[in-house]
């Protein structure tokens, strides 16, 4: 009894040291479990970094898992996190984590999730800083399943963000998605992005509000190019409630026309 009195203690520490881990990673393609990250494969209990011009792919199992992912952790620099396979769980996701960074989100396979907490969740740019100079944060959903929690344009005068819906394969849910200033006077618009593949889109499925903000901050751009389905009408996104407006809608690609409307808090496309 009195050795197991003497262990517990240290266990404790080194369990909490364990839980303290931030890794990163450096420049070129990575697989996420076999990269060589600086302080070993990120844990539930850790932070991974994506430094430099770096890749990283997660498409084998083991799932990956961490406490947070920041994409995007050097200037100027652009970093990229590929879910094409596998899973990948986390407490919330930074594209776009140093002031000036380049980010690239994609997920073309596997599975996503993450959680909702008070504070960071699913952020297009970090939400603590300002860009300095041009740069940008983009999301794109090609296949998959998505579940990310709050989604936040983080919305900054030099910061260009992203978030693009591609094609019909994937599916996509979150409990929010809304955008934020901070306190900055001029800001780029978000740009929520759908594109059409050859037979329609994905629905985005929002639980909860779809707050497009009263000084209308959020861009809805539609392209149409690549459908060749017949006349119809498609849900491009499906929420709870619904406040503010977009700032501007632009429609393309669809040689017939198509107009937009709120159909009870869907956001509906129409091609006649």
């Amino acid at each position: 009894m009195a050795l197991n009195t003497v262990l517990c203690p240290a266990l404790l520490m080194i369990a909490a040291a364990v839980h303290a881990q931030v890794t990163a990673v450096n420049s070129e393609y990575h697989e996420w479990n076999t990269a060589a990250w600086s302080n070993g494969t990120p844990i539930s209990g850790g932070t991974a970094f994506l430094n430099g011009n770096s890749f990283v792919e997660i498409s084998q199992d083991p799932a990956a898992v961490a406490q947070g992912i920041r994409v995007g952790n050097t200037t100027a620099e652009f970093s990229t996190l590929s879910v094409t396979g596998s899973s990948l769980r986390a407490l919330y996701i930074v594209v776009g984590d140093a002031a000036d960074s380049n980010a690239i989100f994609k997920q073309s396979g596997g599975s996503l999730s993450i959680e909702n907490t008070a504070n960071l969740d699913f952020e297009i740019g970090n939400p603590f800083n300002s860009a300095s100079m041009p740069c940008s944060s983009n999301v794109t959903f090609t296949g998959g399943t998505a579940k990310l929690a709050d989604v936040r344009f983080n919305l900054r005068a030099n910061r260009a963000t992203q978030f693009v819906v591609d094609g019909s394969r994937a599916e996509i849910h979150c409990d929010r998605v809304s955008a934020a200033t901070a306190a900055e006077t001029s800001w780029k618009n978000g740009d929520l992005e759908f594109r059409f593949d050859a037979v329609g889109i994905a629905t985005l499925k929002v639980s909860g509000e779809l707050a497009l903000g009263a000084k209308n901050q959020i861009d809805l751009n539609i392209d149409g190019a690549a459908y060749m389905g017949r006349d119809i009408r498609f849900v491009l996104i499906d929420a709870a409630t619904i406040s503010g407006s977009f700032a501007n809608i632009k429609i393309t690609g669809f040689s017939q026309g198509a107009s937009v409307s709120l159909v009870d808090n869907d956001i509906v496309l129409t091609i006649p």
